[in-house]
């Protein structure tokens, strides 16, 4: 990498949100770097104490020059904020620092010698974790690779091993701008926050790289997101994250059943982690991270809504249906609402499974017929524990209820035929596989059908 010395090698865009505690120590990380060639935007959402955060920032940009401050009349949140100060971003490679986060001493300087090494489009780093309290920083652990990994080629293969060896969701990462540019990759539209943005630029990387080097530090119990819920969520965050990595193996033309299994349990980590926020009772937020009032109605609804979604339960096939829907359960059985739980399919099944054990098996195969036979459960969520069920049954007792059992399996059937017939549309037709990707896929298709 050629250094041009009237261009930052690092644009670091931060965006402030009332939390004022932990300012300093974010901002003074980045001028005690090593490494000099860097510039800091900083916008300022706050919407309380606003007078209190805009003198913090414009006493270190009245004393650095290499820090540009900016301030929004009302809150826009994380997303659209860094989305916004792209437009002013004047680096080679771009990064992000939250407000209650820091980068450690060298950070920089670690970074720097990798890009003019390997001069990647982007660069995924270690990072450490803290808890901040009465003593201060205390740090809890890191998450480091052992030695750097490079990757290039094919970029279906690229995105497992990103998810498998970083925390690929969050801030520690270095993108060139001139790449992100290119593919029109913001963090806000139509590429949501720095989990689909990421997403979407590794799906496009020629070359990346993970460092073995602990960059970022991350202030775990000061996140504004974390235990919370992102309303309507799965429309701008889950969904787009899965379509980039299929869209991938599409233009790859690559299919492996592992890989994208992997892939596919990594997106839906965040999706029960969110399902856990809505029943909870966590705290909701709209996209621009203001808290919205939802009673239990509204997020039993919208835990409905997300695991009816076709996307979802297509990740859902990756993951192992049985295996999803067992763990689904078990976090959740008992976890439903009283008014809905007898008209309600996902009432009914979560319900059903707190108190399945010792029920009358007429009750519960009628029970079961109703949630399997709803049109409204489209992923026919809740047939792994039929399956199951029906097991234990004995030979007179299923003979009792084989015209509704019968049903529910013919149903079952068209639902296996229709979605492996999608899954073979889109990965092989549209990308003709060949040799051992289309030995994979059939595989698949298989393995669906026969479960």
């Amino acid at each position: 990498m050629k250094e041009n010395k009237s261009v930052p090698v690092f644009s670091i865009l931060m965006c402030v949100y009332n939390q004022t505690e932990l300012l300093d120590y974010a901002i003074s990380s980045v001028q005690n770097q090593r490494e000099t060639s860097w510039e800091l935007l900083i916008l300022d959402n706050s919407d309380k104490n606003r007078d209190v955060s805009w003198k913090m920032l414009g006493q270190y940009a009245a004393n650095d020059s290499r820090i540009h401050i900016f301030r929004n009349g009302r809150n826009v949140g994380w997303a659209k904020g860094t989305s916004w100060l792209l437009k002013y971003v004047s680096g080679v490679y771009l990064s992000f620092l939250a407000a209650d986060d820091f980068l450690q001493p060298d950070a920089l300087g670690m970074v720097k010698r990798c890009i003019e090494q390997e001069e990647p489009d982007i660069v995924w780093v270690g990072n450490g974790f803290y808890q901040y309290g009465e003593h201060g920083l205390v740090e809890l652990g890191a998450s480091v690779l052992t030695q750097r990994i490079v990757l290039e080629g094919r970029k279906a293969s690229n995105i497992k091993c990103v998810m498998e060896h970083t925390f690929y969701n969050s801030m520690f990462h270095y993108e060139n701008v001139s790449f992100l540019r290119k593919n029109g990759i913001d963090f806000y539209a139509p590429f949501f926050g720095d989990c689909v943005g990421m997403t979407k630029a590794m799906t496009e990387a020629g070359k990346m790289c993970l460092l073995d080097e602990n960059v970022y530090g991350l202030v775990a119990n000061t996140s504004q997101t974390r235990g919370k819920h992102f309303w309507d969520g799965i429309q701008y965050i889950f969904v787009p994250q899965w379509n980039c990595i299929k869209g991938a193996y599409i233009r790859d033309a690559y299919f492996s059943f592992q890989d994208a299994r992997f892939c596919a349990t990594a997106v839906l980590r965040g999706v029960i982690a969110e399902l856990e926020a809505l029943l909870g009772g966590g705290v909701c937020m709209d996209r621009k991270m203001t808290p919205v009032e939802k009673d239990e109605t509204e997020r039993f609804m919208q835990v409905r809504t997300i695991l009816q979604h076709p996307v979802i339960q297509e990740m859902i096939q990756f993951y192992g249906r049985f295996d999803y829907e067992a763990e689904l359960l078990g976090r959740f059985a008992g976890t439903y609402m009283e008014q809905c739980s007898t008209r309600d399919w996902l009432g009914l099944l979560l319900n059903l499974a707190g108190r399945l054990q010792g029920m009358e098996y007429t009750e519960a195969i009628c029970i079961f017929i109703r949630i399997l036979t709803d049109g409204e459960n489209i992923g026919m969520m809740g047939m792994g524990m039929f399956l199951q069920y029906i097991n234990t049954l004995t030979d007179l007792q299923i003979e009792r209820q084989i015209d509704g059992i019968q049903k529910v399996l013919q149903i079952y059937g068209k639902w296996k035929d229709l979605f492996v017939e999608k899954v073979y549309s889109e990965f092989n037709r549209r990308c003709e596989l060949e040799g051992q990707n289309r030995i994979e896929l059939a595989a698949f298709c298989r393995y669906i059908l026969e479960n």
